[in-house]
């Protein structure tokens, strides 16, 4: 089977609109888990390049849980957002870090991106930080990303 050029942008650009449409699924989802977090914290591994869960954090910055202290995430109790998530046990961590790399591995993201962009140089080889925020009424924090 063949395809054109303009038929594999056309599918590429239709997973990314599922994709970002999937993003707003996960920020209602983390909401109703963790009501008092606004940012979900992930880290890049400068050397792979995988994303880690790191923590959720509040508007301000500080440190609602870290992901490497969780067993599962909270019941999902809504039954609209537990619909959309079919078979996928979102309590589990690992699920969520599996569905969190499979949207990144997309590629190139619209703005509001929740991960960073891989070719983007860095000055150290430390992991980097990026946030994810599902408050419309809050921007990120340096204490968000650096956790400083």
């Amino acid at each position: 089977m063949h395809t054109t050029l303009q038929e594999c942008q056309d599918a590429l650009d239709a997973a990314r609109a599922q994709a970002r449409g999937l993003t707003h699924t996960l920020a209602a989802t983390l909401a109703l888990m963790y009501p008092h977090a606004a940012y979900l914290v992930l880290r890049r591994d400068p050397r792979s390049g995988e994303l880690h869960l790191d923590s959720l954090r509040t508007a301000g910055g500080g440190t609602l849980c870290s992901f490497g202290e969780l067993d599962l995430l909270p019941e999902l109790t809504d039954p609209v957002l537990r619909m959309a998530w079919g078979q996928t046990d979102l309590r589990d961590p690992q699920a969520l870090l599996q569905l969190l790399r499979e949207l990144d591995r997309l590629g190139p993201r619209s703005e509001g991106s929740p991960t960073p962009r891989r070719n983007r140089p860095t000055r150290t080889r430390a992991p980097r930080r990026c946030c994810a925020s599902w408050s419309t009424s809050t921007r990120p924090s340096r204490r968000a990303t650096t956790g400083k």
